[in-house]
């Protein structure tokens, strides 16, 4: 499966709640304003559910029942401009803006706020010193998850919108980033609303846990020049049927000199609990044989058993332990990768085995292994990844999960 990438030159962000921390902010100013307008009923929670109907006038005239006149903007404004002096960047953004300003990156925002909220709200966070390209919510018609508004800031950043990420807190701000055609990178730190639940969203996506991640992803292979209808990729054709991603990636980090990266994403957030990430050791082999065997039913001294136990030797875990990827809540296993980088083929990585564990999936989980394999990869040079699947994979579990890495759009025929 050939799939082509290109670089990333530019990086837009939503603003609230992705780079600055107005959540506890905006929607006061909301009700507040809504409140002195004649509808003190409006409560914060409110004005956060309907944030996505559009600008200040619209979710101003949602509320009120009625058009928005020009000294109802004005109570806004003055109420806002009294709160959002309190504002403050995210931990970690300042330092993120930096480092992608000095990789050459242009850097926009498109926010739902108006330009002048936008401008006052970056400035009173100490982010108007980036040189940020913005575009405000009254500058569209259409509002998120429209790309009107992306696009236009990506025609602003003289960029490509297929050589832009667009990183946001909220399922609007993904499916944007999507319908322009861009790298979609879901911003953890500041998610609300079923992203901070769930922790994904149904449809292809990044995702980073803490600012500096953001940096890691974009560094890497952007997006898909092909999708799936035009790539080589079948099911059941044989009992091992082989196909690997290949990439023009961007050269743009060295070879780690124990060959193995940084793991991006940090914890992964399971309701009141943390996941933790870490390599597998030798004394987990037997824990991993276990597992296998639980979550697909294989009777302890049975042939499928003793068969799936070839497929995961001991030497995997003492060779291959620093390329490969193992997920745990508390005690329990949740999933695990082996994977590692070609002695022979210097350009190419792969991927013997990946396995979750049931009662965690459909959380994003499993396409999460994934992308970090993929990360390590990139930072190594590597610029194929090669697995081998099965016909009894029917429904295409490994397939998928990369196709979702690279950001292959959801709808996308698989050939």
């Amino acid at each position: 499966m050939l799939v082509e990438a290109a670089r990333v030159e530019a990086v837009a962000f939503d603003m609230d709640g992705t780079l600055v921390d107005t959540m506890g902010l905006a929607p006061e100013v909301y009700a507040t304003a809504i409140g002195s307008l004649g509808r003190p009923d409006v409560t914060s929670e409110q004005v956060v559910a309907a944030w996505h109907v559009g600008t200040t006038a619209t979710v101003l005239e949602h509320f009120l029942g009625r058009p928005t006149r020009p000294e109802d903007i004005e109570v806004y404004f003055r109420t806002f401009e009294h709160v959002i002096a309190g504002a403050r960047a995210f931990e970690g953004v300042h330092e993120l803006l930096e480092l992608l300003r000095s990789r050459g990156c242009a850097l926009g925002v498109f926010t739902h706020a108006t330009r002048r909220a936008a401008a006052a709200t970056l400035a009173a966070a100490g982010l108007d010193q980036f040189g940020l390209v913005l575009v405000g919510g009254e500058e569209v018609t259409s509002p998120k998850p429209s790309p009107e508004g992306l696009l236009l800031a990506c025609e602003r950043m003289q960029v490509s919108p297929r050589a832009t990420a667009y990183v946001g807190d909220a399922v609007f701000d993904l499916e944007c980033g999507i319908a322009a055609g861009s790298m979609a990178v879901h911003a953890r730190w500041g998610a609300v609303g079923p992203l901070a639940s769930t922790g994904s969203a149904p449809f292809p996506h990044l995702s980073a846990a803490r600012p500096g991640d953001v940096a890691a992803l974009v560094s890497g292979p952007a997006l898909p020049a092909r999708t799936c209808g035009d790539a080589l990729l079948r099911a059941g054709r044989s009992r091992s049927d082989e196909f690997g991603l290949r990439a023009k990636m961007t050269r743009s980090w060295p070879v780690c000199p124990d060959m193995l990266c940084p793991v991006i994403g940090g914890p992964v957030a399971n309701n009141e609990r943390e996941l933790a990430w870490r390599q597998p050791e030798e004394h987990d082999h037997v824990r991993l044989l276990e597992g296998v065997s639980q979550w697909w039913g294989d009777a302890p001294d049975g042939a499928a058993a003793r068969a799936r136990s070839a497929l995961i030797p001991r030497l995997f875990l003492q060779h291959f332990n620093n390329t490969s990827l193992l997920l745990e809540d508390g005690p329990n296993l949740v999933g695990f990768l082996i994977g590692f980088l070609s002695p022979s083929r210097a350009s190419e990585a792969y991927i013997h085995f990946v396995a979750i564990n049931p009662a965690y999936q459909r959380r994003g989980l499993d396409a999460e292994l994934y992308q970090r394999f993929f990360s390590l990869a990139r930072h190594n040079d590597r610029v194929t990844i090669r697995c081998i699947t099965s016909p009894v994979l029917q429904s295409l579990f490994h397939a998928e999960c990369l196709i979702a890495v690279y950001r292959v759009r959801a709808g996308s025929r698989l050939a």
